[in-house]
């Protein structure tokens, strides 16, 4: 028994009793003290109790939560950031929901959160689109749309299937690879001119040195091997240039 309210709900004791409640009797303030297996008992109890009350009065729950978190702003964001971090998936899963639900809230939303942060979001825009740029993978990206819009500009273009495409993608992811590796410039070049009715599929697809390609321009009888072979002293040339570079690093 003691007449002081010093413990808190859930604090652990020695012997690993948890407190539970102050009590009165006889006008004194008592406490009373969980074992282990009442206390986890009790936790099931009152968790049940809390989802049955806010699932029969969701609006005095949601004006409830209101007021508290006005009153307590800095302690609501700690326990946000506390439930994002220990819930990452359910917190993806519910604003994905929310967002599909209300398309227009998180336009306006979206909108007011750039005007209030306005330098920020154009720091953020150039640092991305910078990355975006020296990202192979979308450098093989918008050289494979140009050569698209080449192909219908010509009335040379046709529809490929999945595979098709893919295997159009990897040429061009190819030659980006190929030119960070050996630090000469690569190109994918159409066996068959587009302006000539050439197909910009697979099978009308090859790789080849930025600066021979421009030499073969729109040419169908050019030699390739013979010019690679070539510039096959300048090509390696560059490529231990290149490879020394990164060792030395």
């Amino acid at each position: 028994m003691s007449s002081e309210r010093k413990f808190k709900k859930g604090d652990l004791r020695e012997d690993g009793y948890r407190f539970s409640a102050y009590y009165k009797r006889a006008g004194k303030i008592c406490e009373r003290w969980a074992s282990p297996e009442a206390w986890k008992r009790e936790k099931a109890r009152n968790t049940e109790w809390q989802r049955k009350f806010q699932k029969e009065n969701p609006e005095r729950v949601r004006q409830y939560s209101k007021k508290w978190r006005e009153a307590n702003q800095e302690r609501a964001k700690s326990v946000d950031a506390r439930y994002r971090g220990s819930h990452p998936e359910k917190v993806k899963s519910r604003s994905r929901s929310w967002r599909e639900r209300n398309p227009d809230k998180q336009k306006e939303a979206t909108r007011s959160w750039k005007k209030q942060n306005l330098s920020y979001y154009k720091e953020a825009t150039r640092i991305r689109n910078a990355a975006k740029r020296l990202d192979p993978r979308v450098q093989a990206m918008r050289a494979e749309r140009n050569a698209i819009r080449q192909a219908r500009k010509h009335a040379s273009y046709i529809a490929l299937g999945k595979d098709s495409r893919r295997v159009v993608f990897a040429v061009y992811a190819a030659m980006r690879r190929i030119t960070r590796c050996i630090g000469i410039q690569w190109s994918v070049d159409h066996i068959v001119p587009l302006s000539k009715g050439g197909d910009h599929a697979p099978w009308n697809l090859q790789l080849m040195p930025y600066s021979i390609n421009c030499t073969k321009n729109t040419k169908e009888d050019f030699d390739h091997a013979y010019n690679v072979h070539a510039n096959h002293a300048a090509i390696m040339n560059c490529y231990r240039k290149k490879r020394a570079e990164r060792s030395s690093l």
